[in-house]
């Protein structure tokens, strides 16, 4: 049996067997790239998130009465001061200790704002012209000088984000930041579904992906 064939069987035993109506109207290279994808649905999840659909369990649900989150108002006394100058210090410590690291949500493409790559290449300020990425990396960079350790850069990116954001910063030299302490990882997709949990098409042979 063939890949295809093996594919084909998987998506019909699952009830899933619509991906593949538009086969003949594909192109050799849109084939294999549906067949890959394909390969890497998980379908027993699809089963159980198709049944959670239709029975009402899936999505966040709220137990009890909703209540206003916690915050910490800002500071007037000299307890709330002193409270303050404490979580400071205590933040401080652990830059020290280099056990701090950044995060940076870079899934995003530049589309709304006109600009045909990852959100962070776009030029933001309006004298230097400096990208999200390097006012992003240049604040981490000032960070582990200022605190004497080293804070990761962790820059999560998205299937169409990911080698232009690598590339990026590789071009840039990691705007000073040593390479090993700037870490890429690609945000998780899962197959989007109908109310009754059939997948989605994003077009004729592409599965819709969300993040």
């Amino acid at each position: 049996m063939s890949s295809l064939e093996q594919a084909r069987a998987r998506f019909d035993a699952a009830g899933q067997g619509h991906v593949f109506r538009f086969w003949n109207q594909l192109d050799e290279r849109s084939r294999c790239a549906l067949l890959e994808q394909a390969q890497r649905i998980d379908l027993d999840w699809v089963a159980r998130a198709a049944r959670r659909l239709r029975d009402g369990t899936f999505g966040f649900r709220f137990h009890g009465d909703l209540a206003p989150a916690d915050f910490i108002p800002r500071a007037r006394t000299p307890q709330d001061i002193e409270r303050d100058r404490r979580a400071r210090q205590a933040g401080e410590d652990l830059m020290r200790q280099g056990k701090v690291a950044a995060l940076v949500v870079a899934g995003g493409q530049g589309t709304r704002l006109g600009f045909d790559a990852p959100k962070g290449c776009f030029p933001i300020t309006p004298i230097t012209g400096k990208t999200l990425y390097q006012l992003h990396a240049e604040n981490v960079l000032a960070l582990s000088r200022r605190y004497g350790a080293p804070v990761p850069l962790y820059v999560m990116t998205s299937d169409a984000t990911d080698q232009p954001t690598r590339a990026f910063f590789r071009d840039h030299a990691y705007f000073g930041l040593p390479p090993q302490d700037v870490i890429f990882f690609v945000q998780g997709m899962l197959p989007a579904l109908t109310p009754d949990g059939r997948l989605l098409l994003a077009d004729k042979g592409c599965i819709l992906m969300s993040p």
